[in-house]
């Protein structure tokens, strides 16, 4: 069986026994089977992400791509709606006067369901 050299196995191993040992005395313990100061850091993010998982059982591409159109707000019909609230703020006399005239609809359209 050939003899592996794993470093980020040994670095986890290290990090897993003294997990608030500095990154100097992981070098010092570890550099002599040719560990290097970016192979700790990248397995500490590695062990910091795996953490923050949990044991969902996302991997750290699940979430990749972009999101979908409806929670952008340039979405389907966006302008019209835009136009309209621009024209409220505009007609109200400014944004807070719009707000509370949103106000009264949403009470008024409560007091109707209610």
């Amino acid at each position: 069986m050939p003899k592996t050299n794993n470093k980020s196995k040994r670095v986890r191993d290290y990090l897993t026994s003294k997990p608030d040992a500095p990154n100097s005395e992981v070098m010092e313990a570890l550099g002599k089977y040719g560990v290097k100061y970016h192979d700790i850091t990248n397995v500490r993010a590695s062990m910091r992400k795996k953490e923050a998982l949990g044991t969902t059982g996302q991997t750290a591409t699940s979430r990749r791509g972009r999101p979908p159109k409806s929670d952008t707000p340039a979405g389907p019909g966006f302008a019209k709606a835009y136009e309209a609230g621009l024209k409220l703020v505009s007609d109200a006399g400014g944004i807070d006067e719009a707000l509370q005239v949103l106000q009264v609809i949403r009470m008024i359209a409560n007091s109707k369901l209610a």
